[in-house]
């Protein structure tokens, strides 16, 4: 964990985030001011891989984390 309030926490991504992660990933109002392009599945599985492996990088200076609600478990 990164960080947490009364209601959220604020985390690194983990493999098992695929199904939030993809579900943003492929909504274009989403992506509307990022990339503006949808991927498939298995294009977001393998970009959330490569997130994940910049978290250990040296240097690194692009970080997407995940904002979790704690009550309700939801990405």
């Amino acid at each position: 964990m990164i960080f947490e309030t009364e209601r959220l926490e604020v985390r690194y991504l983990k493999l098992e985030d695929i199904e939030g992660y993809y579900k943003l990933q492929s909504d274009p109002l989403v992506l509307k001011y990022a990339t503006g392009e949808v991927d498939t599945y298995e294009g977001v599985q393998q970009n959330l891989k490569e997130v994940i492996a910049k978290y250990t990088l040296p240097n690194n200076d692009f970080w997407i984390y995940a904002i979790e609600d704690k009550k309700k478990r939801i990405f």
